[in-house]
């Protein structure tokens, strides 16, 4: 049987995959996201929160994902 931990990422991989099947531009410079980047490359999808958990955020609402390039985790501050 799996652990919280293990249940809580299989839950936010599902959320993120929904999030992804979207395809939606992203949230935080509006250009279009390339879907079929690897997942390190700077312009890939990553799935952001929009209240960061650390502030009160639920970490698996569907209401608290977007969609955003995975550049924006390096510009951004890790509270948002």
């Amino acid at each position: 049987m799996a652990n919280r931990y293990g249940r809580q990422l299989y839950a936010w991989q599902k959320a993120s995959a929904r999030q992804r099947a979207l395809g939606l531009p992203c949230a935080l410079c509006g250009r279009p996201i390339d879907y079929s980047a690897e997942a390190r490359t700077p312009w890939a999808f990553t799935a952001d929160h929009i209240v960061p958990v650390s502030r009160g955020g639920n970490l698996l609402s569907p209401t608290n994902i977007r969609s955003a390039h995975n550049v924006g985790a390096f510009f951004r501050t890790a509270d948002g």
